[in-house]
C-alpha cells in the first residue's frame, strides 16, 4: 500500500542521513488515510528535493 511505501521511504532516508525528508515521509504515512491526495503530493515534493540535491552533488563531484 501507499502507507507502506511512504514508511519505507522514511526508513531509507534515515539511513542516508536525510532526516528532514524522512520526517516528511513519516508524516505523510501517518496522515495518508485522512487525506491521501495531499500526502502523496507532499511525498512527491520531498522526492523531487532529494533528486535535485543528488543531481547537484553529482555535478559538483564531476567538476572536482
Amino acid at each position: 500500500t501507499i502507507i507502506t511505501v511512504l514508511k519505507n521511504l522514511g526508513v531509507l532516508c534515515r539511513r542516508l542521513n536525510l532526516s528532514e525528508q524522512a520526517d516528511i515521509f513519516e508524516l505523510c504515512a501517518s496522515k495518508a488515510l485522512q487525506n491521501p491526495a495531499e500526502m502523496i503530493l507532499r511525498a512527491l515534493t520531498a522526492l523531487r528535493q532529494i533528486r535535485t540535491h543528488d543531481d547537484m552533488n553529482h555535478q559538483t563531484m564531476r567538476r572536482s
